[in-house]
């Protein structure tokens, strides 16, 4: 039984590469097998030593492994991949090579940590901030394509609020230059309010979820920071 390894895992939704690597850097495995929470504890606990550090990087399964695997390692390491040019720009890329990247960087202590809770509801709200940020920017992106579609149409008086208001949509529908520009704008009005009414449900759901972290309150009290703002930092 070996005192030390570190295991690097390359992680996707079929298939996961596990390598491991003794304190002084030599390769002792190479294990790849299909994605599941039983085949990645039956691999890691498969792993003879006394002491285990793994290193995963950032993705949308990272936060999983790290709930399904914390306690069967010494120490768990979410990296980002952003911080890891060796991996992230590496002119030979695979699975294999990847896994054996984060064995080394790990052992050399050059991973930089990306933050994962492993309390439920902090997850949870972190999704529900996820959630609302998404929903934010889609209707943002919708209100820029129904500016872009006017000005196409030589409505070039888009500024300000009014061409999005309920009230008002229907003087700047009646200048478009044709029935079907008419009814392609309207479908847009339509994912304009779709959006609207999810991005707003949203925030309702986060603020509410909000409620159990004091520190929000704390964040709202420094210049510059409004509630949205607040939750996101918290988050």
């Amino acid at each position: 039984m070996h005192k030390s390894v570190y295991l690097g895992l390359d992680a996707h939704t079929r298939t996961c590469v596990l390598e491991a690597m003794d304190s002084a850097g030599q390769l002792l495995s190479t294990r790849e097998f299909s994605t599941s929470e039983a085949a990645l504890i039956h691999h890691i606990d498969g792993i003879a030593a006394r002491e285990k550090y793994l290193a995963v990087e950032e993705s949308s399964l990272a936060g999983w492994i790290a709930g399904a695997l914390r306690s069967h390692v010494t120490e768990l390491v979410v990296c980002d991949p952003r911080q890891n040019a060796l991996i992230s720009r590496s002119g030979n890329k695979n699975d294999v090579e990847d896994a054996y990247k984060l064995c080394r960087l790990l052992r050399m202590g050059e991973l930089k940590p990306v933050y994962h809770s492993d309390v439920s509801h902090r997850v949870d709200f972190k999704i529900a901030v996820q959630q609302y940020l998404s929903f934010r920017e889609d209707h943002a992106r919708v209100k820029r394509q129904i500016k872009a579609k006017y000005q196409q149409a030589g409505l070039v008086r888009t500024a300000g609020t009014k061409l999005f208001h309920p009230t008002q949509r229907r003087h700047y529908l009646d200048q478009l230059p044709s029935e079907t520009r008419q009814q392609i704008m309207a479908n847009l009005y339509t994912s304009l309010d779709s959006t609207g009414a999810l991005r707003d449900k949203a925030r309702a759901a986060m603020i509410e979820l909000g409620r159990r972290y004091p520190e929000i309150s704390q964040f709202q009290r420094m210049p510059g920071i409004g509630v949205v703002g607040a939750h996101v930092f918290s988050a």
